[in-house]
């Protein structure tokens, strides 16, 4: 057994597993430590430093632990916090903005994802396991809007019409995918075929966004903070503007104001942060 193999053989010891969860988590932990140990080998730092480095590197093993434990609750709170962003964008984006279809529908397709994504990190206190957010998670919501979304339309229309689909619609059950696709159905404009394949490019940025910010950014108290402050404040946003009926909608005041906020709350937000580690 070599020092990495030891090293993960006391950690789980020290977790109290059962033996299937112990087993799994000794292969994470023996995987992270070698891809930890290759990187820093590959800047030139002797074998044995890299070892050490990449022990002190993982941090505390706790987190993995975390993982394990709460794993069901982070994907499922990630899930509600996709489809509430995916609702209040698509609301926020095609009743208050002015703007067109195709900046509505890359809006809609990017809010979501860049928001569960750090959401997801953010809880996770990591970024080790981003790609199974994806896999398990992000991808799968993606790919059940794209089906349920046109469905759920035409059952609405369905519904609404009061002797045929053509009644309301102004079109028939078989011209409705090629009118979908042009992006001219009522609610879901955005939905066309600009909109499939600009979400697809938009997922996949994302989430190479992501994957390299594993080498840039920790996950310390002040990015959570920062990424709660401007999840909190981009929902309270959306629902100003999805009620906001009386004041006449978006104006270049109101935008300007909007970005004025952020950029307080995120100002705060530091300034809070730094005072509370200078007096710790």
């Amino acid at each position: 057994m070599n020092n990495i193999e030891e090293f993960a053989q006391n950690s789980v010891q020290r977790m109290r597993l059962n033996q299937n969860k112990a087993k799994e988590v000794k292969i994470e932990i023996i995987d992270h430590l070698y891809e930890l140990k290759r990187e820093l080998c590959s800047k030139g730092i002797d074998k044995e430093l890299a070892e050490q480095l990449a022990f002190e590197k993982l941090g505390k093993v706790d987190l993995m632990l975390r993982w394990h434990e709460r794993k069901t609750f982070q994907l499922v709170s990630s899930a509600i916090v996709y489809v509430v962003f995916y609702l209040l964008t698509y609301l926020f984006a095609h009743n208050w903005l002015e703007i067109s279809k195709y900046i509505e529908a890359n809006l809609i397709a990017i809010i979501p994802i860049v928001f569960t994504s750090f959401y997801f990190i953010s809880i996770n206190r990591s970024f080790d396991h981003i790609d199974f957010l994806y896999k398990c998670l992000i991808i799968p919501l993606f790919i059940v809007e794209k089906i349920t979304l046109p469905i759920f339309a035409y059952l609405m229309f369905n519904r609404y019409a009061n002797h045929s689909f053509s009644d309301i619609a102004g079109f028939t059950d078989s011209q409705y995918p090629l009118i979908l696709i042009k992006g001219l159905v009522g609610g879901i404009q955005f939905y066309s075929e600009y909109y499939m394949l600009s979400s697809v490019f938009v997922l996949l940025a994302v989430f190479l966004v992501m994957d390299k910010l594993k080498s840039l950014i920790d996950v310390s108290l002040t990015f959570i903070l920062v990424v709660y402050v401007n999840m909190i404040v981009t929902a309270l946003v959306m629902i100003y503007g999805i009620t906001d009926n009386v004041f006449g909608g978006a104006t270049n005041a109101k935008v300007m104001m909007i970005i004025m906020v952020y950029l307080l709350c995120n100002v705060v937000v530091l300034l809070i942060h730094r005072k509370r580690v200078r007096t710790a």
